[in-house]
């Protein structure tokens, strides 16, 4: 797989609550984290993919489609597929379950 370079710009932000609700830790973490920070509108697909996910946690591929793997599984991102062309693109986003705990969150604050 040919290497991701991010932007000097390029950063992720992780709340309390991402680790302390949800029990994240780790490159699950900060999946959660990047793909929160696309779609906590829930409007907006994170079309990263994983090249930039690999780059953003430093880990290679199997780790990041593990990651990913596991956050569906316990209901916190979903995924859909979206033809452009010839090209199928995976987006990610996250789900409702989590949009909950983030209104809880802002309302606290």
């Amino acid at each position: 797989m040919k290497e991701y370079s991010l932007p000097e710009k390029a950063f992720f932000t992780v709340h309390a609550w991402m680790i302390k609700e949800l029990k994240l830790k780790g490159n699950e973490l900060i999946v959660y984290a990047v793909i929160w920070g696309f779609t906590h509108d829930m409007e907006t697909k994170f079309l990263g993919g994983i090249k930039y996910l690999c780059a953003i946690t430093n880990s290679g591929k199997t780790n990041i489609i593990f990651c990913l793997k596991s956050l569906k599984e316990k209901g916190l991102i979903d995924r859909v597929e979206i033809q452009i062309g010839n090209l199928v693109k995976h987006s990610y986003f996250i789900t409702n379950k989590t949009k909950s705990t983030w209104v809880i969150v802002l309302c606290v604050r």
